[in-house]
């Protein structure tokens, strides 16, 4: 079935200072979701959505940075990260906007057996999300996060340049 979507626009700014061991940003999205829609067949939907904004800042401390000292240990190459987040989301409920706020916090730890950058990252995020104002209901969540950056090795040769093509 055919259909239409109409997304919403977005902006988005962010700026990181590296001094250091340390690394300092903060980050700025908007979307404007008043202009969202959905047609398919004859089925459409078109919510009251209002403009929501985010903004995020954040914090990163890297003890050393030499991964091939072997006198480091892991937990010495790993980068520790906090951040804080706070969310005005597109809908509201009983002319109450829904409000979001979280703290986060968590690790990246490289994979030192692999010969490269890779790390291993794990996160936690503390947050709560609505009011109990207007008869409304208010969550307060727990978020765990696991990744995986993966980098190819000192002697991986993905991104050399050749001198014959």
């Amino acid at each position: 079935t055919d259909g239409i979507l109409n997304l919403p626009t977005s902006f988005g700014f962010g700026a990181a200072l590296i001094y250091d061991r340390f690394r300092i940003g903060a980050q700025l999205k908007m979307q404007d979701w008043s202009s969202y829609s959905e047609e398919f067949g004859n089925e459409s939907i078109q919510d009251i959505l209002n403009p929501s904004y985010e903004g995020a800042f954040g914090l990163e401390y890297q003890k050393s940075s030499d991964v091939t000292n072997q006198s480091n240990s892991t937990m010495s190459l790993g980068i520790y990260k906090l951040g804080f987040r706070y969310n005005k989301t597109p809908l509201q409920i009983n002319n109450t906007d829904l409000i979001e706020v979280g703290m986060s916090f968590g690790m990246s730890l490289p994979m030192r057996f692999s010969g490269s950058s890779s790390m291993i990252n794990f996160g936690v995020e503390l947050g709560e999300r609505g009011t109990t104002e207007n008869n409304l209901i208010q969550e307060r969540f727990v978020s765990a996060r696991i990744g995986l950056t993966i980098m190819p090795g000192r002697f991986d040769n993905w991104f050399w340049k050749r001198k014959y093509d």
